[in-house]
């Protein structure tokens, strides 16, 4: 019953999405969505334990059957939980001791990052589940404006979803440390063998103190922060991740920090947090604040509109990404007024994929929309095979950093000439090998 309910809502889920949402801090995850787990897996599982028992124990020439059925039926669902999660492979890649950080993995603390003179400021949207596939479903373009931007400034084809990045935290934090977020491999094995370490344990672990992430760079050459989402902080640490790489806690805004600070306002909600058409215009008088204070900055924003939550029809789509296409054309016609936006690069870009378009048989491209506006930087290879942990690099050199040989992490800049390792491996290849335990990959999660 759980794996189907988690396919009808998600679709296929990979074992480390589940295993991550298991051993973390989901709070803030909308209500209906815990009431809808309880009603349909919870409760007719009790039911069904309680009608077995009370047959197993009251009518004896049963208990054969029972019994025999229990096993059949278990052995069953094992091997469909086995083939459907790839739980073998899962199991296998954290005993296989691979060196592919060992070649590949350019230190943040010790790479040579060379800063341009005169520094400009980056605002990052991430819009949620934003996938190019939306320009062109069921014949019709339900993002007209969106891709409409992309035409006219520098996009990237070929944007995938990469080891771990299937939902927002993997591919958020992944684009700003230059790594996949499976974080330490230890924390499957000791889980799932029942050894479940402490919340605190786990939430120190999750931080990657140890990792320069991309905001650190930019706090070290003078940046100020922001970050904006809808939702609450706590849910996967976030609000915690960030304070952990240089963004300031009074610059960390999520929807309890934004109810508190803003106590006269009317808020319209959803499920998950306050919804984008009231956020963005917090978003746009937090960055005038920002420009005036007269020092580079780094704003990021995650909107909120596009996520799933229960009940929703399943076109919603049709109405749904309209609205959000509307709401970021008109967010960048406001940048462009503004007088900081000359000296400011703008990306939007979905985190990952949603269950419809990465199950969907019928959509060709299935790949993570971007755009990138106002860049002081061009490439003409724009025809790329590339995931979020390329991203922290190129976010950089967006802006007119420069990384010599072009990567960080194990990401790779599309503005270097090199190639990535999606590119180099194919993003199957990449994914096994990045699936397999590292040494050094386990030592920046410590």
């Amino acid at each position: 019953l759980a794996d189907l309910w988690c396919q009808l809502h998600f679709g296929q889920l990979a074992l480390e999405h589940i295993v991550f949402f298991m051993t973390t801090d989901i709070s803030g995850t909308e209500q209906a969505l815990l009431n809808d787990f309880a009603m349909v897996v919870i409760v007719p599982w009790l039911l069904i334990i309680i009608l077995f028992s009370f047959l197993f124990y009251r009518i004896k020439f049963l208990r054969l059957s029972l019994t025999c059925f229990f096993v059949v039926f278990s052995i069953g669902v094992a091997f469909k939980i086995i083939k459907s999660y790839a739980v073998a492979d899962f199991f296998r890649n954290r005993f296989i001791v691979s060196d592919f950080y060992e070649k590949n993995y350019v230190d943040t603390h010790t790479a040579s990052i060379t800063a341009p003179e005169h520094k400009r400021n980056l605002i990052v949207i991430y819009a949620e589940s934003l996938a190019n596939a939306y320009g062109d479903m069921d014949g019709n373009n339900y993002i007209p404006l969106l891709s409409q931007l992309k035409k006219d400034n520098l996009s990237f084809a070929g944007f995938v979803e990469g080891y771990v990045q299937g939902w927002t935290q993997g591919a958020m934090y992944s684009s700003f440390l230059g790594i996949p977020t499976n974080y330490y491999n230890k924390r499957y094995l000791t889980f799932l063998c029942g050894i479940n370490p402490e919340k605190s344990q786990m939430k120190s672990i999750m931080l990657a103190k140890k990792i320069v992430a991309l905001s650190d760079i930019l706090k070290q050459n003078g940046y100020s922060t922001l970050f904006v989402k809808g939702a609450g902080l706590q849910f996967t640490y976030t609000g915690d991740f960030f304070a952990a790489h240089s963004f300031a806690h009074n610059d960390i805004y999520g929807y309890s920090e934004i109810k508190e600070r803003y106590p006269n306002r009317e808020w319209h909600l959803n499920g998950w947090g306050i919804y984008d058409k009231d956020l963005l215009p917090l978003f746009k008088e937090l960055l005038l604040k920002k420009a005036n204070a007269e020092q580079p900055f780094l704003a990021v924003m995650l909107t909120l509109d596009t996520h799933y939550m229960v009940g929703a029809d399943k076109d919603l789509y049709k109405t749904v990404y309209p609205m959000t296409d509307k709401l970021l054309h008109d967010f960048m016609v406001w940048v462009k007024k503004q007088p900081f936006y000359d000296n400011s690069t703008v990306v939007v870009m979905g985190d990952h994929l949603n269950g419809h378009v990465r199950d969907g048989v019928q959509f060709k491209d299935k790949t993570i929309y971007n755009v990138f506006i106002n860049s002081p930087v061009t490439v003409t290879d724009r025809d790329r095979v590339f995931n979020q942990t390329d991203m922290m690099p190129t976010l950089l050199e967006s802006i007119g950093f420069k990384i010599a040989g072009g990567r960080l992490g194990i990401g790779t800049s599309l503005f270097s000439g090199q190639k990535t390792f999606s590119e180099i491996y194919g993003q199957a290849e990449l994914d096994r090998l990045l699936a397999q335990g590292n040494r050094l990959y386990n030592s920046l999660w410590e």
